[in-house]
């Protein structure tokens, strides 16, 4: 027999709702449709008639409505259940809703619908086609979809965009708002294996969403990707090759950063620790070449990131941004100088 809550209040006894009527949502989708919202969650429900309470296989059921609140209700309808929404932690947007989603993210924020931490991503297509994709290894494209935006994270440096992160930079003066972008890749079956109507999938996640200073977003793919990362480096690698084409690949270990302003210029210098993993280069090459060669090449990447953003009216790495929250003062991108310092030691 499933728990029950009975709530009184005021003299009224409220109707109790049995656990075994509740879902409990551990990914959720949105996207615009004909009929206005289209919401789909992945939840998993506990059989009512379960006694160690064992949880179902995860379900995708979906709802539409002219409103996100109204095909959210409608979802309860559909399953039966009163989804509970405080376990989920992956939010896909549809590519089509980018420009239709600030208010309705603080709204989720402001009452709590979801918690701050749940992690927004934008797909292309359709945020519910990622939201029912079948993916390797794990049961849920929601877990698989958590677990690889946090190693992209933690080894390519890009950080993770909460809900409490995104709403904070929704007016874009502190600089662009951005957002992961999955990719979705066909799996390779193995060998012998037949493609199936159903085949696993896995997701690109190394690619970004960047919103220009008037609200536009753009897609921005790897190379971009990489020199925002470069900024954070919480790890990953960097390879840089000589004039003879020799290489050398290094693990980023740490970045110091220090900053000094005037009203219209950042000037940043980034001391990086790094340790070699892999060389071409002769075996007596001294570590100062090494580092030079590693300090260019991380500039390189940074200032092709931050001139193609800029192209696009795209504040990508928050200078003017970090300038209106220093001085008050908003300045467009043209006026602004992000002059940078690379400095690099080998372990």
């Amino acid at each position: 027999m499933g728990l029950l809550v009975v709530l009184v209040a005021g003299g009224i006894l409220v109707e109790p709702i049995e656990l075994g009527r509740r879902g409990i949502v551990v990914g959720m989708s949105i996207d615009l449709v004909a009929e206005g919202y289209l919401v789909a969650v992945q939840l998993v429900s506990v059989a009512a008639d379960s006694k160690e309470g064992k949880a179902s296989a995860y379900t995708v059921v979906e709802g539409t409505g002219p409103t996100v609140s109204q095909a959210m209700d409608s979802i309860s309808y559909q399953a039966s259940l009163m989804p509970s929404y405080g376990h989920c932690k992956v939010l896909f947007l549809g590519e089509d809703t980018l420009t239709e989603i600030d208010g309705i993210l603080v709204n989720f924020l402001r009452n709590d619908i979801l918690t701050q931490d749940t992690q927004i991503v934008a797909v292309q297509g359709t945020g519910k086609e990622a939201l029912s994709a079948k993916v390797p290894l794990l049961d849920s494209s929601s877990a698989y979809v958590e677990q690889d935006n946090m190693l992209v994270s933690q080894t390519g440096g890009r950080n993770l965009v909460s809900l409490k992160d995104y709403c904070a930079k929704v007016k874009g003066e502190i600089g662009a708002k951005l957002l992961p972008y999955a990719v979705k890749i066909k799996a390779q079956p193995a060998d012998g294996e037949q493609q199936k109507q159903d085949e696993a999938v896995l997701f690109d996640l190394y690619n970004t969403v960047a919103y220009s200073t008037d609200g536009v977003p753009h897609i921005y793919g790897h190379q971009v990707t990489r020199g925002v990362g470069l900024v954070n480096a919480k790890g990953g690698q960097v390879t840089a090759y000589d004039r003879e084409g020799r290489y050398v690949t290094v693990k980023l270990l740490t970045v110091v950063k220090t900053r000094s302003y005037t009203p219209d210029t950042i000037k940043a210098t980034y001391r990086y620790a790094v340790s070699v993993v892999e060389s071409t280069l002769p075996a007596e090459t001294p570590e100062k070449e090494i580092a030079t060669l590693v300090a260019t090449e991380i500039d390189r990447e940074m200032e092709y990131a931050y001139q193609t953003a800029l192209k696009d009216d795209v504040d990508l790495f928050a200078v003017a941004g970090r300038l209106y929250c220093r001085y008050g003062t908003k300045l467009s991108l043209s006026q602004v100088k992000w002059e940078r310092t690379i400095k690099v030691t080998c372990r």
